[in-house]
């Protein structure tokens, strides 16, 4: 029984770690600076796509309209475009602001809008499709979110890497917005370390992917495959899609625009419960589609990886949960092993946030925050990833965008506190009777993050209590040193720690 308890843990850390090392993978892979797939010299001044048609710019917003990120839109260099905001806004605050914005911008910019808010953004998309997408007027569409705000040249080294080798897509990078509040400051680095960091070095492994906003999209294309698949991560499937069809994009790490994080605690686990649930949901639909598929193995091993990842780590919860409470009734751990690997153990909880490190021109005081607060956050929210993943299995998916004020009031959810507060509780006693301080640490995390969120506390507070956390986690590893060994127990925390970076 020993035996097979302590494989069965083994087995599902090494699946854990797996997600860890493809982060240091195309970390790897990203910092590459020969993986340019075309030439951007002279790109002060490209040419346009296409020499008789235009790119129709599509600027979504839902009751998050921004009129600094839509002014940068209108300020797009050397391209010829035409500008639709597609509203489905609910406040009619918001919108009146966009009209009147638009009718200051005169006839180049229209407003779109229509009765439902039925297939979320890609919805949207798709009706702008039935009244404006002809080929015969543009070549290419170009996603804008309503929060990013893009230098004047984005759209064109855009343009002019889709002339290079015409691609389907060609989708750009960003990094977070400089200023906001101290949750933006503290955690925003998370939005380079993913877009520079990681999003790259697909253009030389695995599959490059539409991500939502800052792409460009060939109209051709987009028709061929029937439009924007219906379903909340539109971007991935539509990804999905385009490669079945044999038609495969390129990132373009040139073009970096400026996005907004989520400003709050409360608005960001908003944003990471839609993510998993529509990670959830693409498993649900495509995951049979993409292992039948003609893709490449490296194609079909990074779409894997990248959608799986979220909604496994809600199952890892469950797992966790179930080894602490064996290893709670045995009162020891089930297996030691040498740990002689150990520091490179504590090394691989930062896996998914290392590219943090490179990526961006920030001091190192706040690298050094942002590597203590991103894993300390992470495991305070995992039971969200349990119950969005659940949703999204059960196809209860809903697209709010991140910082609109929809869905807000759902942050406080009883059964996701209840989850929290009875798994926290559990792995802190296990934590301390075992002694599993590695469990306590998430334990602690659980419990705490929920009240950061209730109280909406300041950067003093949650620095405090994060070191708190690696307090408890360190005596586990200092521990491990001093007798020469590691529960396989503690094994699982690193590498569920190692495959989150959201």
């Amino acid at each position: 029984m020993i035996g097979m308890l302590t494989g069965i843990i083994l087995g599902f850390t090494v699946v854990y770690f797996f997600y860890g090392l493809w982060h240091i993978f195309l970390a790897a892979i990203s910092l590459n600076k020969s993986q340019k797939p075309y030439d951007l010299s002279g790109a002060a001044h490209p040419p346009t796509v296409g020499q008789h048609c235009r790119v129709a710019v599509l600027l979504t917003t839902c009751d998050d309209f921004d009129e600094v990120a839509a002014e940068s839109v209108v300020n797009q260099n050397d391209v010829q475009y035409d500008l639709h905001v597609l509203d489905d806004s609910t406040h009619e605050n918001c919108r009146k602001t966009i009209d009147a914005w638009a009718i200051r911008h005169g006839s180049g910019v229209s407003v779109v809008r229509r009765s439902t808010r039925d297939g979320f953004k890609a919805g949207n998309i798709n009706h702008w499709l039935s009244l404006y997408g002809q080929l015969n007027k543009y070549s290419h569409i170009f996603l804008a979110d309503a929060d990013v705000v893009m230098p004047c040249n984005y759209l064109s080294l855009l343009c002019l890497a889709s002339r290079k080798s015409d691609p389907a897509f060609v989708q750009g990078c960003h990094q977070a917005r400089q200023g906001g509040t101290w949750f933006e400051k503290a955690m925003g680095l998370l939005v380079a370390s993913e877009w520079l960091g990681l999003l790259p070095g697909r253009n030389l492994w695995g599959l490059p992917h539409i991500l939502g906003h800052g792409v460009l999209i060939k109209l051709a294309d987009l028709i061929a495959v029937g439009g924007v698949p219906r379903i909340v991560s539109e971007d991935l499937a539509l990804t999905i899609h385009l490669a079945e069809s044999g038609r495969r994009g390129i990132i373009c790490s040139e073009a970096i625009a400026d996005e907004r994080f989520p400003e709050t605690l409360i608005r960001y686990r908003k944003r990471l419960r839609r993510w998993v649930a529509a990670d959830a949901e693409i498993v649900r639909t495509y995951l049979t589609r993409i292992i039948q598929s003609s893709l490449k193995p490296s194609e079909k091993a990074d779409l894997l990886l990248r959608e799986t990842r979220l909604p496994m780590l809600g199952a890892f919860v469950m797992t966790l949960l179930f080894v602490a409470a064996i290893a709670g009734i045995r009162g020891r751990s089930d297996c030691e092993l040498p740990s002689r690997a150990a520091i490179i153990l504590c090394v691989m909880v930062w896996a998914g946030h290392l590219p943090a490190l490179w990526v961006t021109q920030q001091t190192a005081l706040r690298r050094i925050r942002f590597l203590l607060l991103a894993p300390y956050l992470s495991c305070g929210m995992w039971p969200d990833y349990f119950v969005s993943a659940w949703h999204g299995w059960r196809g209860r998916v809903a697209f709010n965008p991140t910082n609109s004020t929809l869905g807000i009031e759902k942050c406080f959810d009883p059964a996701r506190l209840g989850i929290a507060l009875l798994i926290g509780s559990v792995l802190i006693m296990v934590g301390i009777t075992t002694p599993l301080l590695s469990m306590a640490a998430v334990g602690y995390a659980m419990l705490t993050v929920p009240w950061l969120s209730a109280k909406r506390v300041g950067m003093g507070s949650i620095l405090w209590l994060s070191l708190g956390f690696w307090l408890v986690y360190g005596l586990q590893w200092i521990h491990c040193l001093t007798v020469g060994t590691v529960p396989v127990e503690a094994l699982l925390v690193v590498a569920g720690m190692s495959a989150c970076r959201d």
